[in-house]
């Protein structure tokens, strides 16, 4: 394993067979001596039907502890094809090889992230929950069956592209350094680069700390109301993450670990901002009403899988996890009257700040716009 660059990058491409019946093997990065990735990625085109074998849920026998719980998934799954490396499933899924650790973390049976074969079955998603099992019911006085309160469902939301979601906040964000060089004088920096920070006065590095590499995007202007708000705040942008090499007197030499989007000279560094990839969907427990203000793009329309930010934050009550319905009204008969609402998306919040939350799209029937209107879902889940 190399020291730095892409985690286990070798110095070429490497297929080793051992016996007769046994599959080759295919690193994580860079595919086969016979099939190259770029090759493996154009096949791929036309492999799509190889993701399938949808989850169920399973409370099956067999599946409870001693305690009753019954635990249960579902999600998507992907059946290894020659050529394809945890680098190029990672990129197709989630938009970005750079999130290929969090794929290694979704199948906790593959020991070895820098080997895949042929015919493995890999999780690309999944939602996890437990179920009580109920109790046998006991009798009443009347000699009736008196049954048990009904256990609740934990339900998760797998989203591992949380940890490039950018946030807004209303005061800046101090940052510990701002990249002056590169090494090579590149222009845009990718995952593996050596860069070189200016430290911010008074920061004070060590070998091995790790950073997240933002940028300052300015301030996000919100119309739609919100308390008064006319700005939600300065919004950023995650870039990726790197780890200190050297530190020197104002100097602070790194390595680029991760890059979700190309970093340029004059971007920023602040201590390593950890976002979890997983949340426990949660209902509100009072009706909130808000707006989306933006999508992260800042688009016009965006729609599922987008990521945006909404006018209610942890001050409101809203943690990560929360969901919330986006609907729309018609006028009604009368003028100043409204029909009932009538839901057509749906948003996850993976992030809180006091007046704000990023979130995600889960789920969109149709083309959403900024100022879109959200209503905290307090249903039961299904």
């Amino acid at each position: 394993m190399t020291k730095f660059g892409r985690p286990g990058q070798p110095r070429g491409a490497r297929l080793t067979m051992g016996g007769e019946n046994q599959a080759p093997r295919i690193h994580p990065q860079h595919g086969t001596d016979n099939m190259p990735l770029k090759l493996a990625g154009k096949r791929m085109i036309a492999l799509i039907a190889g993701i399938l074998l949808l989850g169920t849920c399973l409370p099956a026998a067999g599946l409870a502890a001693e305690d009753g719980t019954v635990r249960w998934s579902e999600g998507m799954e992907y059946v290894v094809k020659p050529g394809d490396t945890l680098w190029s499933i990672s990129e197709r899924f989630f938009d970005t090889p750079a999130l290929w650790p969090e794929l290694w973390k979704l199948n906790p049976g593959l020991k070895n992230p820098h080997w895949i074969y042929p015919g493995q079955v890999l999780s690309v998603y999944a939602e996890k929950g437990s179920l009580v099992a109920a109790p046998a019911p006991g009798t009443g006085p009347s000699g009736f069956p008196v049954l048990p309160e009904p256990q609740k469902t934990r339900r998760m939301f797998n989203y591992p592209q949380a940890q490039a979601a950018g946030f807004v906040r209303q005061t800046p964000v101090d940052s510990v350094g701002t990249i002056f060089r590169t090494e090579g004088k590149k222009t845009l920096i990718s995952q593996g680069d050596r860069i070189y920070v200016q430290a911010t006065k008074g920061a004070v590095f060590a070998e091995g700390d790790r950073f997240t590499v933002f940028r300052d995007e300015g301030e996000l202007e919100n119309p739609f109301g919100g308390r008064g708000q006319k700005v939600l705040g300065i919004q950023y942008r995650i870039l990726g993450s790197a780890f200190c090499e050297k530190a020197e007197p104002g100097i602070l030499v790194a390595i680029v670990e991760s890059s979700f989007e190309g970093m340029s000279l004059g971007d920023l560094l602040m201590p390593y901002r950890e976002v979890p990839g997983e949340f426990a969907v949660t209902l509100g427990k009072k009706e909130l009403s808000g707006h989306i203000v933006a999508s992260e793009d800042r688009s016009f329309v965006f729609g599922q899988d987008d990521v945006v930010f909404i006018d209610l934050g942890c001050q409101q009550g809203v943690a990560p996890g929360y969901v919330f319905n986006v609907f729309h009204q018609e006028p009604g008969l009368e003028e100043g009257t409204l029909l009932p609402p009538v839901n057509f998306g749906q948003v996850l919040v993976i992030w809180t700040e006091d007046n704000n939350s990023t979130a995600v799209v889960t789920e969109s029937d149709r083309n959403m716009s900024p100022g879109a209107s959200i209503q905290s879902r307090l249903l039961d889940l299904p």
